[in-house]
C-alpha cells in the first residue's frame, strides 16, 4: 500500500476501552494510521481545541456508539461524543458508524447506572445516525474488527479523490512517475480504469453490497455460483431494486453438467454443494420475479466458469476462480466505466449471454 490514511476513532471512553483498542488494532491491520483520543477525556475547552485540530488533519472517522450518551459539553449542551461527530460532519470527513446491538449490550453486563439508552438526547442522536448512514450493528469484538477492516477499503475507494493521506518516503519517486503523462501506472489507472484489488471476494462485497441501497440503480449483471451468502443478506435489497426498475441478469454454470461437479472437486467441496446452491439461486430468482413482476433472468452456462463477474451500473468487479480456493477467498479487481477494462469485461459478459451455443435459459 503506497498511501496510508489517518482514521479518527470516536466513542465514549471508560465503558468502551476494549472496543477502542480493537478498533485501533483493526485500523492498523488495514494498513492505516489510527488517531486515538484516549488522552483527551473531554472535560475542558482546551481539549476541544486540540481535538478540532486533529479532526482537521484526519481522513476518515469511525464512531462507535454503545449504551452511554457520554459526558455533556457545557458549551453546547450535547455530549462530547456527539460534538466530535458534528465536527467531523461539518468538515465533511467520510464516516463509518458502528452501533452495539442488544446482544452485545447484554454480553457486556453493564451496571444499570451506565446505561443511557432512555436518555432523549441519546435516542435523538442514534435516530439521526441511522437516518444519515448505513449503520453497522455488531454483537462482538470480532464483528467490530471485521466491519472496520471490511469497510475501510470501500470508504476509501469512494472518496479517494479528496482524501489527503500519507505517502511513505520510499514511494516518492513512484508517485512522481504516476503523475507523468505516459507512466505505466497512469495507463493502468486512467486507460484501463483499475481502481482497486480486493484480497477476497468477501472484501469486495463490503464495497459493492452497500450500493444496492442507492436509489436509481438500473443494471446488475453477474457470473457466479449460487450466491448463497448474498441471497441470505440482500433479498430485501434486490426486491426493492426490482420494484424500482432494475434489470438483473445472472449467468451460472449448468447445475446438471459435468463442469459444476469438477468445480466442486477443485474447491474441495461436497460433490453436489455448488449444484444445489445454483438450483437454490434459480428458485430464489423465480420467486422474486413472481413477487415483484421485475426484470430478473437466469441463464445456464454449459462450460467451466473461468471468471467471477459483478456489474452494478458504472462499476464492475472481476476475478478468477482458482484451484483449491473457495470463490469467496479469491482476489477481485474493480473497474470503473469509461475505461478499456470496463468496456472489455462488459462485452465479455454480453457476448456470453447472447451465445446460444454455450448458454440456455434457466427460466
Amino acid at each position: 500500500m503506497i498511501k496510508k490514511y489517518q482514521v479518527f476513532v470516536s466513542s465514549t471512553y471508560t465503558d468502551l476501552a476494549e472496543e477502542r483498542r480493537a478498533s485501533i488494532e483493526a485500523v492498523l491491520t488495514s494498513g492505516h494510521i489510527p488517531v486515538g483520543m484516549e488522552m483527551f477525556r473531554g472535560d475542558h475547552s482546551d481539549q476541544k481545541v486540540i481535538i478540532s485540530q486533529w479532526l482537521e488533519q484526519v481522513d476518515l472517522y469511525i464512531l462507535i456508539l454503545g449504551v452511554r450518551y457520554g459526558s455533556i459539553d457545557p458549551d453546547t449542551g450535547i455530549s462530547y461524543t456527539e460534538w466530535e461527530y458534528n465536527q467531523a460532519e461539518n468538515l465533511n470527513i467520510p464516516r463509518l458508524v458502528i452501533l452495539l446491538d442488544d446482544d452485545y449490550i447484554r454480553s457486556k453486563n453493564y451496571d444499570f447506572k451506565d446505561i443511557e439508552t432512555s436518555n432523549p438526547k441519546y435516542q435523538a442522536f442514534k435516530d439521526r445516525l441511522t437516518k444519515q448512514h448505513y449503520v453497522h450493528f455488531v454483537s462482538n469484538i470480532d464483528q467490530l474488527k471485521s466491519v472496520i477492516t471490511g469497510n475501510l477499503p470501500y470508504i476509501i475507494s469512494q472518496n479517494e479523490s479528496r482524501l489527503k493521506g500519507w505517502i511513505d518516503g520510499k514511494y516518492a519517486s513512484l508517485v512522481d512517475e504516476v503523475q507523468e503523462a505516459n507512466s505505466p501506472y497512469d495507463n493502468i489507472i486512467k486507460t484501463w480504469g483499475l481502481r482497486y484489488i480486493f484480497r477476497s471476494r468477501a472484501e469486495k462485497n463490503t464495497d459493492s453490497d452497500p450500493r444496492l441501497k442507492e436509489p436509481g440503480l438500473k443494471q446488475l449483471d453477474g457470473i457466479a455460483f449460487g450466491l448463497k451468502t448474498f441471497r441470505s443478506f440482500h433479498s430485501a435489497d434486490i426486491e426493492n431494486c426490482l420494484l424500482n426498475g432494475m434489470k438483473i441478469r445472472f449467468l451460472v454454470m449448468n447445475p446438471n453438467g459435468a463442469f459444476v461437479t469438477q468445480r466442486a472437486l477443485e474447491e474441495r467441496e461436497v460433490p453436489d454443494q455448488i449444484a444445489k446452491s445454483i438450483r437454490d439461486l434459480v428458485d430464489w430468482a423465480q420467486t422474486l420475479k413472481k413477487k415483484t413482476g421485475g426484470d430478473i433472468s437466469v441463464k445456464f452456462y454449459n462450460s467451466m466458469t473461468l471468471d467471477f463477474y459483478w456489474r452494478l451500473d458504472d462499476v464492475l468487479y472481476v476475478g478468477p476462480y482458482l484451484y483449491g480456493k473457495a470463490s469467496q477467498a479469491t482476489l477481485t479487481y474493480k473497474y470503473v466505466s469509461g475505461s478499456q477494462g470496463f468496456d472489455m469485461y462488459s462485452r465479455y459478459f454480453d457476448d456470453l449471454w447472447e451465445d446460444d451455443s454455450l448458454t440456455e435459459w434457466a427460466f
